[in-house]
């Protein structure tokens, strides 16, 4: 088992996931109802639901590229804290939303601070190998079902309290602002997935030897940490580097030995000191493979979220206007049901599948579905 596969690193990794999945699916339950309350009409909702929800992806989708950039310069731990801490800021202003305008902004902002949907998946790339992989992102599935089924319920139970218990919270600053404690849970979770991550995520070694290979010494005190103590002691004479780096298992070792660095390649030629040089692999996933899958993996995405952002509209709408008349309790529930069906399927049914039958088989049968 890799050094950095430990309980400490995964429990951050799945909390980032988690915060990830909650502030992305808390505002569903409540967000037509919000839209409502800001002046729109019922004929026009699904236009302006669809702009907050269009907005975020959008935003996130955008800087992303910036986001991986910031994570291969300063290194995953790091960007994972900013992002987390980024994005529960935005969300607690989104609660604080009186105009769509205002809303539509801290909703961008809320995207585009937020960038561990992919920095978390990488990190568990590069700490796990072939044998723990699909355990690690089991996990990130079933952390991210778990965001799926506790944020739509608390969004709903929690929206609107003034409205719901009038003899507590009438006449309160809740009144004014409805849907701001769902939002300020949200915040909550992601500062609590800041502080985790701050304190219990180690830097992968992948990163720390790419970082290190600028002065030519970082490679041998990765090779040499895995051996003795954390610490490396201090060359002769004048190019005295000292580096703390986490121990590394052979495994671990021989991988980045190998040219399949995931944020990073070695070369064939190697210095003076017969030392490989590392070089960033800024476009070496640019493949047919993976343009293909990511092609895919976003058409399924995309329904997922119209799917998302369309049922609270027609459940949020009366029977006279061809919907369900929920109210935001009714809808946190309809979502959380299907939180829990992802859950039960990627917690039990995944992982089985996963050790019986490729990944690929998989994937094309999760499409054609």
């Amino acid at each position: 088992m890799p050094a950095l596969w430990r309980k400490r690193n995964v429990f951050a990794c799945c909390l980032a996931q988690i915060n990830e999945a909650f502030l992305t699916n808390v505002i569903w339950s409540f967000l037509p109802f919000l839209i409502s309350d800001l002046g729109v009409e019922s004929e026009s909702l699904g236009t302006y639901v669809g702009g907050i929800a269009t907005c975020y992806f959008l935003a996130q989708f955008c800087s992303s590229s910036i986001w991986g950039w910031l994570s291969d310069k300063f290194g995953r731990r790091p960007t994972v804290i900013a992002g987390s801490l980024g994005a529960s800021i935005c969300t607690v202003a989104f609660g604080l939303s009186q105009s769509y305008i205002f809303a539509l902004v801290a909703r961008s902002l809320c995207g585009a601070l937020n960038g561990n949907i992919g920095i978390v998946k990488t990190y568990i790339a590069e700490v796990t190998n072939e044998k723990t992989v699909n355990e690690g992102f089991a996990l990130l599935s079933l952390s991210w079902g778990l965001g799926c089924i506790s944020a739509p319920a608390l969004g709903g139970f929690l929206s609107q309290p003034a409205t719901k218990y009038p003899d507590t919270f009438a006449g309160t600053f809740l009144e004014t602002y409805p849907y701001l404690v769902p939002c300020l849970l949200s915040g909550v979770v992601g500062v609590t997935s800041s502080l985790v991550s701050l304190f219990c995520l180690d830097e992968t070694p992948p990163f720390l030897a790419m970082q290190g290979k600028k002065t030519k010494r970082s490679y041998q005190a990765v090779k040499a940490s895995s051996r003795a103590e954390s610490t490396v002691e201090d060359p002769p004479e004048s190019s005295a580097v000292e580096i703390e780096l986490p121990r590394l298992d052979p495994k671990m070792e021989t991988k980045l030995e190998q040219e399949h660095l995931t944020q990073g390649v070695i070369s064939s030629d190697a210095d003076r000191d017969g030392t490989p040089e590392v070089q960033p692999a800024r476009f070496a996933w640019v493949t047919p493979v993976t343009l293909w899958t990511s092609t895919v993996y976003g058409i399924l995405a995309a329904n997922w979220t119209i799917l998302d952002e369309l049922f609270p509209v027609i459940a949020k709408m009366t029977p006279k206007e061809h919907g369900f008349g929920f109210s935001t309790d009714s809808v946190g529930i309809a979502l959380t049901i299907s939180g829990f069906m992802l859950l039960f399927f990627q917690g039990y049914c995944f992982t089985y599948l996963s050790n019986r039958f490729q990944l690929t088989t998989l994937f094309a049968i999760a499409a054609a579905q």
